[in-house]
């Protein structure tokens, strides 16, 4: 009945953002699809991430008495007769991108800071624009100042780094963050060297790549009052009962931030 009345006509439907369902749900939805997939002059486009079909696919099948019967690649190989991955937006495409947005100067200052923290995802990078302006309208209401290109960098850190982020708020009396920008930047004298082998916190954050990548480009952090932004984010330290097994465990951690921590409590 579809073929006749489309005629010499094709239907092709665009069914798209389905990784934004649950990774079982995605699969309900394709099996669905694949009722319709056999209807004469009708297309499908399908986008998809790969890897939300193989979580689906395992979360669907997954079971203590059998293995799962097939793997992500096949599912959607039974599916898809067409495969193509888009390639990935380049950083100056992005920052080209957000400057287009209808952004004031201001916010220019950090648009490559949010490409680079976003991986160039647009859905991502509006979140962010949009978070940051709430923060900036906070901050001229309560007569905070901040610097924008400076709030957007904390922002990364809190949302793509946010282990560092808590460590940074933790230890910032110990200045963790002026540390690991002058280990990014290759400025280290002997005295942080050493400090640097005995420190699990430091060795955990200066192995991390992308957060090394963020660290040596300005703006820098280091020697910034950081109160009056993580204040805006409302991540302060909060009060905390801590027992006195894991107060002694930091005291003899020989991690020089820890250890400083702990003393001011």
């Amino acid at each position: 009945m579809i073929g006749e009345s489309l005629g010499d006509r094709r239907l092709v439907l665009f069914i798209d953002d389905l990784d934004r369902c649950l990774p079982e749900k995605t699969i309900e939805i394709l099996e669905v699809i694949k009722l319709f997939l056999d209807l004469p002059k009708c297309m499908y486009i399908i986008g998809v991430e790969k890897d939300v079909i193989e979580r689906g696919i395992e979360v669907r099948y997954r079971s203590k008495e059998r293995e799962i019967p097939i793997s992500g690649k096949d599912y959607i190989e039974k599916i898809i007769q067409l495969p193509f991955t888009l390639p990935p937006i380049r950083e100056e495409d992005m920052t080209e991108f957000i400057e287009k947005l209808g952004i004031g100067e201001k916010e220019k200052s950090y648009g490559k800071i949010v490409a680079k923290g976003t991986n160039c995802n647009p859905r991502k990078v509006k979140l962010f624009l949009n978070t940051l302006r709430i923060r900036e309208a906070i901050a001229e209401r309560t007569g905070g100042k901040i610097e924008p290109d400076l709030a957007a960098k904390l922002f990364v850190f809190e949302y793509v780094f946010p282990q560092f982020y808590r460590d940074l708020v933790k230890y910032r009396d110990q200045k963790l963050l002026c540390k690991l920008e002058r280990l990014a930047k290759e400025e280290a004298d002997d005295e942080l060297m050493k400090e640097l082998e005995k420190s699990e916190t430091l060795q955990k954050h200066h192995k991390n790549r992308d957060l090394n990548s963020l660290l040596k480009d300005e703006p820098y952090l280091c020697g910034i009052d950081l109160e009056p932004y993580i204040y805006l984010t409302g991540t302060g330290e909060p009060e905390a009962t801590v027992s006195d097994e894991s107060l002694l465990d930091e005291l003899l951690s020989e991690d020089f931030a820890k250890v400083s921590h702990t003393a001011n409590l």
